[in-house]
């Protein structure tokens, strides 16, 4: 397995569990948050070995577009230089979506890994979704039935921030079904209640705590659920992910 490739779908699911969460508004002021940028560092760790493996950084604002405003969300991860021997892997991801109900209406991704590079690019219609990709310097074009509970890497689960978290109880749960390339990714999300974290400053921050499972992947563990902490206040940041993968785990923690 190539760590690679790894990554590679770690991001995906990084960029899922963010967008679910970051910018978050209260529940009675929805999507009030216009602007923020969140950054992060990501851990690799096997055993008791922890490597500073990369950053990751997310965007949301507001533009113009057609007419209309919309949401622009964006990510980016990059390995850092030091480790580049190892994993050389960058990867941008951007999407405009409607304000009003969060569908996506353009997305694109670009993930390069050493010499090779994939882009992606897709445009949701109102029955379909019509994805252009280049892999590797050959050209691809697929068509898929959109049926309007189809979401990308950043909108994917944006549909849950207008709920009332308070109302939930430990053990709820919800499905939704990720778009990533041209195949789904079903992503089931369990909360857990609401717990304390101590972060390495030695301060505790009250969070809603989450644990999901990746369906149809054979990289991230079906058997021991990610987790996601994120702190309960108006803004609801996630303050820290970790994500267990076949050989050890990824640690994404909220650094400014």
């Amino acid at each position: 397995m190539r760590i690679t490739t790894t990554i590679s779908v770690l991001i995906l699911t990084i960029s899922v569990f963010f967008s679910l969460f970051a910018n978050n508004p209260d529940n009675n002021d929805s999507y009030t948050e216009k602007k923020e940028t969140l950054f992060y560092n990501v851990l690799y760790n096997y055993g008791v070995v922890s490597i500073n493996a990369g950053e990751f950084e997310l965007t949301t604002n507001t533009i113009d577009f057609e007419g209309e405003q919309c949401y622009y969300f964006q990510s980016e991860s990059r390995t850092n230089q030091k480790w580049k021997w190892l994993y050389d892997i960058n990867s941008t991801r951007n999407v405009i979506s409607s304000v009003s109900d969060l569908q996506p209406i353009k997305y694109n991704q670009s993930v390069e890994h050493g010499k090779h590079k994939t882009t992606y690019s897709y445009n949701f219609e109102d029955d379909s979704i019509l994805i252009k990709s280049f892999v590797d310097g050959k050209k691809h074009k697929t068509e898929l039935k959109n049926n309007n509970s189809i979401y990308d890497a950043l909108t994917a689960v944006h549909y849950v921030r207008t709920l009332d978290f308070n109302s939930f109880n430990i053990g709820d749960s919800l499905e939704i079904n990720v778009l990533h390339d041209t195949e789904f990714l079903n992503q089931k999300i369990f909360f857990k209640g609401i717990v304390n974290l101590i972060k390495e400053d030695g301060q505790s921050y009250e969070c809603y705590k989450f644990s999901s499972i990746i369906k149809n992947n054979d990289i991230i563990s079906a058997i021991e659920p990610a987790e996601v902490w994120v702190s309960t206040d108006k803004r609801r940041l996630p303050l820290k992910i970790i994500v267990k993968i076949t050989v050890g785990s990824v640690e994404i923690n909220l650094m400014d």
